[in-house]
């Protein structure tokens, strides 16, 4: 954490202090705008970061000072928004394709749905592209992956993204994959967190992928049962 404060040019002392093992923090705007472009930019810790202060202020303040979080951050997650359709080179630069449509489902129950959420809401993001012979489609789906741990007396069971998993055929859909996310290879892609902030730069996708991560399913305790 304070690693991601410090890169995004905070100044220890005068933005923020640290007091033992709690943080006392005084941040600008323009300082969490900062460190949310570092967490779209694959930046891990300040990912964590602002998930973290999301939570605190979920716990301690409601959903009011949520709200004003996003209020906040907004204008950072929708800068250089990228909008299709979208242009699809080979490694030698030579035009293959090009994405001309992104849409996403709320899956439960493996049925399409209007919204969901918690453990069983999956996110399934289609993309549609056509070459010169035909229109094909590539499909990801990330779900929620449980996990348990035992502290004292009680089992502490959370929540993280589950890695999306495709198999690509041939060149042409590494291709596509690599232009919406950076990653790709043919055979089987696990796709994570990183690229799934990715996608997050297209505006047919943002609004969902923010709102299912919203709905990610609450830690719970409960007693005396084990962990896995």
């Amino acid at each position: 954490m304070i690693n991601a404060l410090k890169a995004a040019g905070l100044e220890e002392g005068k933005d923020f202090a640290v007091k033992g093992v709690r943080y006392v923090i005084r941040i600008t705007y323009e300082g969490l705008r900062e460190i949310q472009r570092m967490a779209l930019n694959g930046d891990l810790e300040a990912e964590k970061f602002i998930r973290e202060l999301d939570g605190v202020l979920r716990r301690r303040h409601g959903d009011d000072a949520v709200k004003k979080l996003i209020e906040v951050l907004t204008p950072v997650r929708e800068e250089g928004a990228l909008e299709i359709p979208l242009p699809v080179y080979d490694e030698k630069g030579n035009l293959i394709a090009r994405i001309v449509d992104l849409r996403y489902e709320f899956v439960k129950d493996d049925q399409s749905v209007d919204q969901c959420a918690g453990e069983d809401c999956r996110l399934r993001i289609i993309v549609e592209y056509e070459t010169q012979e035909e229109k094909r489609q590539l499909k990801m789906e990330w779900s929620w992956a449980k996990r348990q741990k035992k502290r004292s007396e009680k089992t502490v069971t959370y929540y993280y993204e589950k890695r999306a998993m495709v198999y690509l055929k041939n060149e042409v859909e590494v291709a596509v994959l690599k232009t919406l996310t950076g990653k790709a290879k043919k055979g089987k892609v696990y796709l994570f967190t990183n690229e799934l902030n990715a996608l997050r730069r297209f505006k047919p996708l943002k609004d969902a992928i923010d709102q299912w991560r919203e709905e990610k399913p609450a830690a719970q305790h409960t007693q005396g049962q084990k962990a896995n």
